[in-house]
């Protein structure tokens, strides 16, 4: 579980799932201002939720949107 985070102004992504990264949920955070991306799944690795998260930018075929 993920949840309820403040993530911003990273050099690199704000929060990240590796493609081995299953079964979590990440949800009611927000990210914005980081380097690459706000919120980043490098594979579409499930199940992993995404729910009410706030955000600028993304990345990941499987992200809703924030």
């Amino acid at each position: 579980l993920i949840s309820d985070n403040t993530v911003t102004a990273n050099g690199r992504h704000g929060i990240r799932l590796s493609s081995s990264s299953t079964n979590n949920q990440v949800s009611d955070n927000t990210a914005t201002g980081n380097g690459g991306f706000d919120l980043i799944h490098d594979a579409s690795s499930t199940p992993n939720t995404w729910e009410d998260n706030t955000c600028g930018t993304k990345s990941g075929n499987d992200l809703p949107a924030c």
